[in-house]
């Protein structure tokens, strides 16, 4: 058993919905270590092939073989791409999907909160700015995880706690799989901020229940999605939950996803930029040397994954999550 699959323990005792624990039996009968495994054999012998090279220059590798190398050196980029892509989607199904709830000071967005969590996790008042600081509840919805975030009304304010809680707002957008802006049908205003770039957003209109509009799910042309809906009543809510379901299973479309952990998308981008560079050493510089070094901290980016290279702090972080 080698590091990923000892996380995969872990992740499978604490794991929030049956995919997950589903998943995360994957990473611990190795479907992860795998394929790390299989890439590091490759990584291996291209850096023997270059490693050779410098021992015994007087044997010159000819032009074709220094082009079948960066054509190696390529696919290997292309196959750690793809893990990541898969391991992305593995991080989501172990700590599930963050979904930021913003807008402007009374628009519903505690109460919608408390909507989708089924209690009353945040205090709603009339009285604006009563949300200061980021609340966080877990929820299910038809086996899958998400995380909801409630966040401080975003406006111009003097007061200093309640900076602090517009700019932890902007902050929590930044981490966020899903937002949700929300805005009252009553103010014809609507949140003028710039969203993070490639994060779904849903364009919320809350308070159906004071002009007495029906629920409905808008796809307009050239603009976020709206649902319409009461965070009051309830009504609506179902429209706004099969919307969150179709995003989760937008990030996990594979039926072989295994559960990661960010530290391993982090390594496996490392490793990629890291053979990127042992190209560019060796076709643009010439450098065989250089290129070899970048090999091998691209084997050791890998190597983190499954324990064969990992610091002692890092082994202590880990298992620090372990019950004993």
């Amino acid at each position: 058993m080698d590091l990923a699959q000892a996380e995969a323990v872990c992740d499978l005792i604490n794991a929030n919905s049956k995919k997950a624990a589903f998943s995360a039996l994957c990473a611990l009968q190795g479907d992860f270590s795998q394929k790390i495994h299989s890439i590091l054999e490759k990584l291996t012998y291209s850096r023997v092939r270059v490693e050779s090279q410098i021992d015994f220059s007087e044997d010159a590798i000819d032009l074709y073989d220094i082009e079948a190398l960066c054509q190696d050196m390529d696919s290997l980029s292309e196959t750690i791409s793809q893990l990541i892509r898969s391991a992305q989607k593995g991080v989501v199904l172990r700590e599930g999907l963050r979904v930021v709830i913003v807008g402007k000071p009374n628009v519903g967005k505690s109460s919608l909160l408390n909507q989708l969590s089924e209690k009353e996790a945040a205090i709603v008042t009339e009285e604006p700015g009563t949300t200061r600081d980021l609340l966080t509840e877990a929820i299910q919805i038809e086996g899958r995880a998400f995380y909801i975030v409630d966040t401080a009304g975003i406006r111009e304010t003097e007061n200093k706690i309640e900076q602090e809680g517009v700019r932890r707002a902007y902050t929590a957008l930044e981490t966020a799989h899903i937002i949700l802006s929300v805005h009252s049908v009553e103010d014809q205003e609507s949140l003028t901020i710039e969203f993070p770039e490639a994060v779904p957003v849903i364009a919320v209109q809350n308070k159906i229940d004071l002009t007495g509009e029906s629920p409905a799910f808008i796809r307009p042309k050239g603009d976020f999605p709206t649902i319409k809906l009461s965070s009051k009543t309830g009504a609506g809510l179902d429209l706004l939950k099969q919307y969150l379901v179709e995003e989760f299973l937008e990030h996990n479309t594979e039926e072989d996803t295994f559960t990661a952990r960010q530290r391993h998308v982090e390594a496996l981008r490392c490793a990629c930029t890291e053979l990127q560079e042992a190209k560019k050493m060796l076709l643009f510089q010439g450098s065989w040397e250089l290129c070899a070094e970048y090999l091998r901290q691209s084997q050791e980016q890998l190597a983190l994954i499954t324990g064969a290279f990992t610091p002692e702090d890092l082994l202590g972080e880990i298992f620090s999550t372990f019950c004993i």
